[in-house]
């Protein structure tokens, strides 16, 4: 119990109710706002103070590389596509998304053919089955020029 009487896991919990409350973070995973939480908390932050820090460091890993709205026109573009679009469709509406994220903008003139060289000249052991990429982004969105198998 703290000294107000609201146990450790109480306060946390206010300060991810209180970040993920806001329309920006909302949608970012509650295990990760929690983690966030409980280290402000444990650094004797108040649940105030901790809600800045979750805030700062939730801009600086996921909002920073997007202006407000950018979001919400990648998910109308994405729901625009037939559900089985062509490659080119597909590609295009990539490339719109891509160029309103500022880190993958900064990339977007010479990705397209960089991700099939970088693949293709990997010496993997047999064909690529699957891709891992941690901490991606927007990257899922460059498939279309990996020059993998649809599978």
């Amino acid at each position: 119990m703290t000294r107000d009487g609201e146990s450790a896991p109480d306060r946390v919990a206010g300060v991810v109710e209180a970040v993920r409350s806001s329309r920006k973070y909302a949608t970012v995973a509650e295990g990760v706002v929690r983690r966030l939480a409980a280290k402000a908390l444990r650094d004797g932050t108040s649940p105030r103070g901790a809600q800045r820090a979750v805030r700062g460091k939730l801009h600086q890993v996921y909002a920073a590389y997007l202006a407000p709205g950018d979001l919400g026109r990648a998910e109308r573009l994405l729901a625009a596509l037939p559900e089985r679009p062509a490659p080119e469709e597909l590609a295009q509406a990539a490339r719109r998304i891509l160029a309103r994220h500022a880190s993958s903008a900064e990339r977007l003139a010479f990705q397209e053919g960089l991700l099939a060289r970088l693949l293709s000249a990997g010496g993997f052991a047999g064909p690529l089955r699957r891709v891992v990429d941690l901490g991606c982004g927007f990257h899922p969105l460059t498939l279309p020029w990996m020059g993998l198998p649809p599978e």
